[in-house]
């Protein structure tokens, strides 16, 4: 029984965790990005892949999650940003300004204070 409780009582942490994070409070206007094309900055450099739709976004615990699939069709990847500050959203643009780390595909990006940690700029044409 008491591994159980133990189980429980992590997952209500983590939801709990998930609920009041910064994370979250950034996630909720970004959802009007998903299914747009953009082009993605790291730490100031743009991702040689070229074009990626957003699949989805959402806040888990202190990060923040997003699913990106290749414009031209292939496997979705997940954009990982640890611990967001703050972030700004535009029409144009989404720039998260300073993050514990950034992953792409599970490899952690070197960062950089002078640059956002993440700019998602939308795809014309």
């Amino acid at each position: 029984m008491l591994p159980v409780v133990v189980v429980i009582a992590t997952l209500l942490l983590i939801l709990g965790a998930t609920k009041f994070s910064k994370a979250s409070q950034i996630a909720s206007p970004l959802q009007a990005w998903v299914k747009k094309s953009v082009r993605v900055e790291i730490w100031g450099l743009q991702l040689s892949d070229g074009i990626f739709e957003i699949e989805s976004i959402r806040a888990f615990g202190a990060g923040l999650l997003i699913q990106l699939r290749p414009a031209d069709g292939g496997r979705q990847t997940l954009l990982k940003i640890a611990q967001p500050k703050s972030a700004t959203v535009s029409q144009q643009r989404i720039e998260i300004h300073d993050a514990r780390y950034v992953s792409w595909a599970g490899k952690k990006w070197t960062p950089n204070a002078a640059v956002p940690a993440l700019l998602l700029v939308a795809a014309t044409g």
